[in-house]
Parts: structure tokens; sequence; C-alpha cells
């Protein structure tokens, strides 16, 4: 007998959750349509709104808030680390998401195909008109590690190639140093006074303020180049119109000159802006230090060849001629026998372990 399938509503279960620096309870759970900022998880209130569709980009969804009912830091925990005024909140606020994206990706949830609803790219191009740099990478930086992130990066590109190609660069930055750390370290809560895994979340939040500081700092100098370089141009156009006035007598050099094509200003030419990412970003001083990734690897060692150094008599227990006899009540080696010497050990210490600086 066949059987009618219906699509069923799959509500996100955040109470199956266990967080050992928070009490279980029961949690609220609503359905809303798959639009950024729409779907959110409110950790003090145990309150989650998430789509409750069966296509993947719910399940993208409902997973990504999961996430965060898992790893994020409630309200209050958040504003205690913007307390300490390591970062800003708007660089806090980005990387958390972008550790939420990278644990996703680690745990099988697939934001890097499906977490898109579209608006990214009409994002990116109106912030990138704007040239609001700091929420150009905030925004960057949230969205890492998905597909819409991609789609953000398009938009920017269709205004400024070169500050896409920054901004990809700061995804990528981000994204391989979140995946540097553990998967159990990176989603470790706060416990004991211990600072979990947002701690990585504040060094790189602080990292990220430094470019959008290094970003403006340099966007501020291009615009005072190149307001000089139009000033230089507008004069020197001036110069000339009053030297064409005067010297009306210079006949056919003057036509050469005309003729010659003019070059174009400088401060027309296009010029890709700083990128900052040169910088990696350091230790906090306040984070927990922790031992460098221990590396083994056999390196290549020359073949050893028996008998370079020579021929040496040692003593033996058997033989043809005692020439030891003195050993005969000790261990009995009184003969003699011929081996060749194999040399010594070098032991060389590459380690770099003197090169830490925590």
């Amino acid at each position: 007998m066949a059987t009618k399938t219906t699509d069923r509503v799959r509500a996100p279960q955040p109470e199956m959750l266990g967080r050992k620096d928070h009490t279980h309870g029961n949690w609220t759970v609503g359905d809303s349509p798959a639009t950024r900022g729409v779907p959110h998880t409110d950790l003090h209130n145990r309150k989650m709104v998430a789509p409750h569709g069966a296509d993947e980009l719910d399940r993208a969804i409902r997973g990504h808030e999961m996430m965060h009912a898992k790893v994020s830091p409630t309200p209050g925990e958040m504003m205690s680390w913007i307390a300490r005024e390591n970062a800003t909140q708007g660089s806090l606020v980005a990387v958390e998401e972008a550790r939420v994206n990278s644990l996703c990706t680690q745990v099988g949830i697939p934001v890097d195909k499906y977490l898109a609803d579209g608006s990214e790219k009409s994002a990116g191009k109106k912030l990138a008109e704007s040239g609001d740099l700091a929420n150009l990478v905030h925004g960057a930086v949230a969205c890492a590690g998905t597909i819409g992130g991609k789609e953000f990066i398009k938009g920017v590109k269709s205004v400024d190639k070169g500050l896409a190609k920054v901004l990809t660069n700061i995804q990528k930055h981000v994204m391989a140093n979140l995946g540097r750390v553990g998967r159990s370290v990176l989603a470790e809560t706060s416990e004991d006074g211990r600072p979990g895994g947002f701690q990585h979340v504040e060094r790189i939040a602080e990292w990220v303020d430094q470019l959008i500081d290094d970003m403006e700092e340099d966007k501020r100098k291009r615009e005072e180049e190149d307001k000089r370089k139009s000033d230089d141009s507008s004069r020197d156009s001036g110069d000339e119109k009053e030297s064409d006035d005067k010297g009306d007598d210079s006949g056919d050099k003057d036509g050469d000159d005309e003729s010659k094509p003019r070059s174009k200003p400088r401060s027309e030419e296009k010029r890709e802006p700083l990128d900052p990412t040169k910088k990696r970003p350091k230790a906090s001083p306040t984070a927990i230090p922790k031992w460098g990734t221990l590396r083994i690897k056999k390196l290549p060692m020359p073949d050893s060849t028996k008998g370079n150094l020579g021929r040496k008599r040692v003593a033996s227990d058997t033989g043809k001629n005692p020439r030891r006899m003195h050993r005969y009540l000790t261990d009995r080696k009184v003969f003699d026998r011929t081996s060749r010497g194999m040399g010594g050990v070098v032991i060389i210490d590459a380690s770099g372990s003197m090169s830490f600086d925590h």
C-alpha cells in the first residue's frame, strides 16, 4: 500500500545542546523566513528564531543558529568582553560570526555552499559605493566561510576591484587563523574563569580593528595626495592658459606642442588601496598562552658506510690466540677480534624553541 509523503516541520531543538556554563531549560522556538537579520538566537532568554523549511538554505540557517546556541557568549558575557577594550564591538560580533561559520563547516553543516539569501551582493555594492570601510570589513568578516561571503565580494568588485581583493585576503586570513585552532578549543565556552574559545575571537578582532585603522589612514592619505595633485594640475593649466594668451607669436612651436597627446593627470589614475593583511594577527597580551604545534619530521640523513674510520682491536670471548689472559677471571674475553669504527652521533637541535614570542 503506497503512503503519501508530506513535508514535516523541521524546527530546531536547542534543548538537546548541553553547555557547562549555563543551566538547562526549555527554549522558545519560532519560525522565520530565510532572510538575513531575521533568524537569531537569544541565549539569555532561551529564544531562537529560524526557518523550519526542508531546503538546504533553511537547514544551513538552522545549523548556524544551533551553533550559536552551543558556543556563543550571552549578551552579558559579550558586554564583559567589550569592557576589556581590546577590540571593538563590531569586530567582536563579526569575528564571532566567522567562528560559528568555521565550526559549522568542521562539523559538516554546509554553510560554505548554501548560506546566502541573495542580498549579499547588493549589500557589498552599496557599502563599497558609500566608502564605509569599517562596515565593509565587518560585513566581509561576518560572512567569511559562506557562499554569501563570495557574493558580498562580487558586489564590492563591481565598484572597486582593488578593495575587493583586499577584503578577500582579509576573509582568507580570518578563516585560516580560526582553522589553526583545534575544534574543541575553538568551541570551548567560558567556565571557572577560563575565557574559552572566545579569546581567539578577541585576538582576531583586535587584528581586524588594526586593519580598519590602517585602511582608513591609507584612504585619508590617498585623498590628500589626490587633492594636492588636482590643485597642482589646475594651477598648471592656468599657467598654460596665460602663456597661450601672451605668446601667440610662437608659431609652429606651439602647434607642435598641441599635436602631442597630453598624459592623463595622476589624480585620475585608478590605484589599488593598501593591502594591510601583511600584518599577521598577534597574540593578545591578555590571552592564555599556548604551546606551538609540535612538528616531527625525519630529515634526510646521509647513508653511513661501514669501515670509514679504520680498524681497531676489541676484546672477544672467541678466537684462536688468547692475548688477554688477565680478563679470564672477569668476563672471559681473552681473545681479540678486529672491527671497523662506525663514528659518533651528532645531534643538531633545529626545533626553533628559543624563537617563541610567548
